[in-house]
């Protein structure tokens, strides 16, 4: 939201997604506890921001909770740079960041 409670639009790189969590990188912080809308696709996931974390040059990658009734799965919806297999997900962020 900016100053005057709109809400805010930006493009994000979706680096991970997890069935509960996903993970951006933005050019600008997202502050932590900020309703956040994922839409890609045709599908919509929401969630809010639990931190973020500045990775220069590269911006801000922003972990995001989705709500339980965002749950991702692959059925629902698959990035085509989606790897098999890969770490824990949603994690970038230690969990007091948000700098």
């Amino acid at each position: 939201m900016d100053a005057a409670g709109r809400p805010q639009r930006t493009t994000a790189n979706l680096e991970e997604i997890g069935t509960h969590c996903a993970s951006l990188l933005v050019e600008a912080r997202i502050p932590r506890g900020a309703l956040t809308t994922i839409e890609t696709q045709g599908q919509r996931l929401q969630g809010y921001a639990r931190g973020a974390v500045h990775e220069a040059p590269l911006g801000w990658f922003v972990d995001v909770k989705l709500s339980p009734d965002s749950n991702w799965s692959r059925r629902r919806y698959s990035p085509e740079h989606l790897l098999s297999a890969f770490r824990t997900p949603c994690r970038r962020t230690p969990a007091k960041a948000n700098t």
